[in-house]
């Protein structure tokens, strides 16, 4: 018998939630292990010993000799993230002869949770009696992916998302969320005895104020606020013609990304946008579509 994949996911909601999808489908305990940028050490298992498959999810090795060192010694190497690598994976199925064990899954449209529950089967068997199909995508992540990819379309959606940054991350926790079969019953989860969703919200943007740091963005007076989630929640609260509202977060070993906001009258932060690399937005709401480290973040 082949032996199980080797499967490393990102130690975030998306990838906690892409290795939950497997391990509601799967029968036997999958061998899995979280993993962050920087800490990498137990990627050797990966280029080590007998020959299987290892999966990458919503994570990519930032070390190309790692990457290649994976991909000489494994029987395949399945990639599935949110785009991020995709110029890394072209780069390195240009320059390497064991190119054809790669498959990538990344489409702009999914996120990682959901590509993972599309392409289940290439990585487990489902059990029979597993509600599993490529449509029937559960009610968690979707409102994950609605947060990730930046839509917030279903009832709740922000509120909910909060909820779950809030989850602790745990591959059983993340299961159970799973396993919900409806909008309602995903919600009673994260109420949680009783409680209104959108103290979890209120909860998550109070802490946020709390951190807000008076600087200085390319010049231009600034809030700068670290939060993942919410952008628009915490410019209502900060925003004036004195200044403008950075909201930023961390994207991946790629980059920071930011997100600019003003008020009427302020500074027009699409016309900041328009000076920096990859910028671009409206006059009173610019996302800054391109990463950057703080080190690189420049005018043009």
């Amino acid at each position: 018998m082949p032996a199980s994949p080797l499967i490393y996911y990102h130690n975030t909601p998306e990838g906690f939630a892409s290795i939950a999808g497997l391990a509601s489908l799967s029968d036997i305990n999958l061998d899995a292990i979280a993993i962050g940028y920087g800490d990498e050490s137990e990627l050797m298992r990966a280029s080590s010993g007998a020959r299987r498959i290892v999966v990458f999810l919503d994570y990519v090795p930032t070390q190309d000799s790692m990457l290649t060192a994976v991909l000489d010694r494994c029987e395949k190497l399945i990639v599935i993230d949110d785009g991020s690598a995709k110029q890394q994976m072209a780069d390195l199925e240009a320059s390497n002869l064991c190119a054809h064990k790669i498959e990538y899954y990344a489409n702009g449209v999914h996120s990682p949770c959901v590509l993972t529950w599309i392409n289940a089967d290439k990585i487990v068997k489902p059990v029979p009696h597993a509600v599993w199909s490529p449509r029937a995508v559960p009610y968690f992540l979707l409102y994950l992916e609605d947060r990730t990819m930046k839509r917030f379309s279903f009832p709740f959606s922000k509120p909910i998302n909060a909820a779950i940054h809030e989850m602790s991350r745990t591959v059983d926790q993340f299961t159970a969320a799973i396993m919900n079969e409806s909008q309602m019953t995903l919600i009673g989860t994260l109420r949680g005895h009783g409680e209104m969703i959108e103290s979890y919200r209120d909860h998550l943007l109070e802490k946020a104020l709390e951190a807000v740091v008076d600087g200085q963005f390319l010049g231009h007076s600034a809030k700068l606020v670290n939060s993942p989630i919410l952008g628009e929640e915490i410019a209502a609260k900060l925003v004036t013609p004195a200044w403008i509202v950075v909201v930023w977060s961390r994207h991946s070993h790629e980059g920071y990304r930011y997100e600019l906001y003003s008020g009427e009258g302020g500074d027009d932060v699409g016309e900041i946008a328009a000076h920096i690399v990859g910028g671009s937005g409206d006059p009173i709401r610019a996302v800054m579509t391109s990463l950057w480290r703080p080190d690189e973040l420049k005018e043009v």
